[in-house]
């Protein structure tokens, strides 16, 4: 178990689809901050992949999403992104073996993301406060299983910190700028 690492990160966005928006227990803050993590993985060159689990019904990913250029959502059907063989392809195209991620509903699709890809040699970063479930408790249950299961439990600004190491990082004003964001 380890920092992150920008150079070996693969940032993991999923599921932050309109339909769950107003259902999404603390969704505002889970959307600051996958957009906080987003913004930085900019900066630090951290790729990006993202999911949506049947848009036809439940909506595109939501427009308060600051997708980076560039980054189109695989559509999916099974909750697991990672039985996705479009998505598991597009995350191991990037050579990267450890994963950030942000999403919802963190029961169901990041759970279960969460675990096949800790199977598959991930190691994962799950950023705590940009995740969530319609319910806390589901939330809350979700966390612990992940940790159990040898999932890093994070805070964004925790993973925004390892990603530089160092104040003397040339990077440090931009990411600094991102932390201080509300």
């Amino acid at each position: 178990m380890s920092l992150v690492n920008a150079a070996d990160a693969l940032l993991v966005e999923i599921d932050i689809q309109e339909k769950f928006i107003p259902i999404t227990w603390r969704i505002d803050r889970v959307i600051a901050n996958a957009n906080k993590l987003l913004a930085a993985a900019e900066v630090v060159g951290i790729p990006v992949i993202a999911s949506e689990q049947y848009p036809e019904g439940l909506g595109r990913t939501s427009a308060r999403v600051k997708l980076p250029a560039g980054v189109e959502p695989h559509w999916k059907v099974h909750f697991d992104c990672f039985r996705d063989e479009k998505l598991r392809a597009a995350a191991a195209a990037f050579g990267r073996r450890t994963l950030v991620v942000a999403g919802i509903e963190a029961h169901v699709c990041v759970c279960q993301s969460v675990l096949t890809a800790m199977r598959l040699g991930y190691e994962v970063h799950v950023a705590a406060d940009a995740v969530s479930s319609r319910s806390e408790e589901d939330y809350r249950i979700a966390i612990d299983r992940m940790r159990q299961s040898g999932a890093l439990i994070d805070s964004t600004e925790m993973i925004l910190f390892q990603l530089l190491e160092t104040s003397k990082d040339p990077r440090f004003p931009a990411l600094s700028a991102i932390v201080k964001k509300p």
